[in-house]
């Protein structure tokens, strides 16, 4: 039995995920990105290609009984939190990520966006990097905690912190179930706390998002 992908963006990242998992038989793809000459570069017969903006297809085609083992993101936005964002129906709005975040993750970079981009690496990291368990690519050195767990520790008053974990799918390549989306979901619909940071991290690198119920 084959797992589906759904690679949402076929710029550079999600041309390249399909590069390095097409050789993978136990995986199938589903391709989705509005440009048709990026869509061209994943051809293959077993491929199936949707040229459509990959966020709002997410929201209209992505159900529990219509849902792929694996998403990777690959577009310039936090996925997992714009689709909540989009399933939230306007009853929460994107916020600037608390300045008191800062000093209690790694590396934080606040960029154009207003998402918080936090990092173990001050170097860059190769992008084929297989995210060895115990001693970094690049350093040699042990590998320091998990991002993810670290994010997941993030205690903030009236905050509630949700985190994806990422999981590695190929050398630099990430992605997550699409059940973590819905529990992700259900976690928002279900808290009791009025302000959100939603995070998806792998052990190294994460995004993290800040959102207000309305």
């Amino acid at each position: 039995m084959y797992e589906e992908i759904w690679i949402i963006g076929a710029g550079h990242f999600g041309q390249r995920a399909y590069s390095r998992l097409c050789k993978n038989e136990k995986f199938r793809f589903k391709i989705i990105d509005p440009d048709t000459e990026s869509l061209r570069h994943t051809e293959a017969p077993d491929n199936i290609l949707i040229q459509a903006e990959g966020i709002q297809w997410m929201l209209e085609n992505l159900t529990q009984n219509n849902k792929p083992e694996w998403i990777i993101p690959a577009l310039p936005i936090h996925l997992a939190a714009q689709w909540i964002n989009l399933k939230r129906g306007g009853k929460i709005s994107q916020t600037e990520v608390p300045l008191s975040v800062d000093p209690i993750v790694p590396n934080p970079l606040r960029g154009v966006s207003i998402d918080l981009y936090v990092s173990h690496a001050t170097f860059k990291c190769p992008d084929n990097c297989p995210e060895p368990e115990k001693i970094c690519t690049h350093t040699k050195l042990p590998r320091k905690p998990n991002m993810y767990d670290i994010l997941g520790s993030v205690s903030l008053n009236d905050y509630e912190t949700i985190v994806l974990q990422s999981f590695q799918l190929g050398p630099g390549i990430g992605g997550y179930h699409s059940e973590q989306l819905f529990n992700a979901l259900d976690r928002v619909n279900n808290t009791s706390k009025n302000n959100l940071l939603i995070c998806t991290a792998c052990r190294c690198h994460g995004v993290i998002s800040a959102f207000k119920k309305v």
